[in-house]
């Protein structure tokens, strides 16, 4: 019974998420690599708080630096400028970061739906177009077939 309770709130918890999501509260990102791991591993989906306004050491945040959209655990403040670095990663990363360049706070980790969407998406891309070519021969031929009955 207490199971049935957990899949519940866990099933409340994401519903809430993506109204969030919807409304432009929070951003979702998936992770690529596993410079978070063991914390948040490799295909999980991160919520970000995008209307966080305070980061201190220890919070894991999402920054874009180089056109690159990183998420990375804050080692140092120093006035509006942070060092980050990844769990896994062995030094911190380079260059400064300004709290500009800072998306939000991690608030929520869903591991490895990331990957599932990801695959779905290619396999959409993939899908549709074979779909739309094999109705277009469907109805090519539907049409040929009629004409010769007239």
């Amino acid at each position: 019974m207490p199971q049935h309770k957990d899949d519940d709130m866990k099933k409340v918890i994401l519903i809430t998420m993506l109204i969030f999501v919807f409304f432009g509260f929070f951003q979702p990102y998936v992770i690529v690599s596993g410079s978070m791991e063991p914390e948040i591993p490799t295909g999980s989906i991160v919520f970000v708080n995008k209307h966080s306004n305070s980061f201190a050491p220890g919070d894991i945040v999402t920054y874009t630096h180089a056109g690159q959209t990183v998420t990375h655990r804050i080692l140092k403040k120093t006035g509006d400028e942070y060092i980050l670095k990844g769990d896994a990663n062995r030094t911190a990363d380079l260059g400064i970061v300004k709290e500009t360049d800072i998306q939000g706070k991690v608030i929520l980790v869903i591991p490895f739906l990331g990957t599932i969407l990801i695959y779905a998406r290619n396999y959409f891309i993939f899908a549709v177009p074979i779909i739309l070519i094999s109705n277009i021969f469907k109805i090519r031929k539907k049409r040929k077939k009629e004409t010769k009955n007239i």
